[in-house]
C-alpha cells in the first residue's frame, strides 16, 4: 500500500546523489532532491524550526483520499515524508493523533483556522497551490482547506507552495 510506495519512492527515487539511475527503457533518470519543488519550503520549515508537525493543506489523504489529474498530484504530498521524515508530515503520519481537526476544516481557510492548528500542535502549514487548483479544475467543492481566505501573507512562498509559521498555543 502506502507504505510500500513511499519506501520505493524514499529508497529509489529520491536521490541526492550525482549517479543517474537507469530506468527500465535505458533512459537515464537522475533525481536531484535539491530541484524538486518540494525541496526550498522543505528547507525553509527546516531552518524556522525544529522538528515538528507540518499541516499539509488542502488535505487530501486517508480515509478520503481523493484522486486528481495530473495523477502526480496524489503522491506529491509524500514527498515532503520521505524527504525530511523528521518533521511529521500530516499527509504521511499523522502528527498530532488528531486527524479529525483536518477534516473537520472548511473548504475556505481563515487566520481562525491557523490558530486552531496552532493550538492542535502544528508548527507550520505547507499549503500546495497546485492541489488546490487541481481540485477547483475538477470542480471538488469540499475538499478541507482548499482555499485560502482572509489570511495574513505567507513566510515562504515558492511557485508551488506557500509556507505559514505557526505560533504556539501558550
Amino acid at each position: 500500500g502506502v507504505s510500500a510506495a513511499v519506501l520505493l519512492l524514499g529508497v529509489w527515487g529520491l536521490d541526492a546523489s550525482a549517479t543517474p539511475r537507469t530506468g527500465w527503457d535505458g533512459r537515464s533518470l537522475p533525481v536531484a532532491t535539491a530541484a524538486m519543488p518540494e525541496a526550498a519550503p522543505i528547507a525553509f520549515i527546516q531552518a524556522a524550526t525544529a522538528p515538528c508537525p507540518v499541516a499539509q493543506l488542502p488535505v487530501n489523504g486517508m480515509p478520503n483520499w481523493r484522486v486528481f489529474r495530473p495523477y502526480d498530484i496524489v503522491y506529491r504530498g509524500l514527498i515532503p515524508y520521505v524527504m525530511e521524515p523528521d518533521w511529521y508530515w500530516s499527509l504521511g503520519s499523522n502528527p498530532t493523533g488528531d486527524t479529525a481537526g483536518l477534516a473537520a476544516l472548511p473548504t475556505v481557510v481563515s487566520d481562525a483556522e491557523l490558530i486552531a492548528l496552532a493550538d492542535q500542535g502544528y508548527c507550520a502549514v505547507l499549503y500546495d497551490k497546485e492541489l488546490a487548483r487541481a481540485a477547483i479544475d475538477q470542480d471538488d467543492t469540499e475538499l478541507p482547506g482548499r482555499d485560502l481566505g482572509e489570511i495574513r501573507d505567507p513566510d515562504f512562498v515558492s511557485g508551488r507552495y506557500s509556507v505559514y509559521l505557526l505560533d504556539p498555543a501558550p
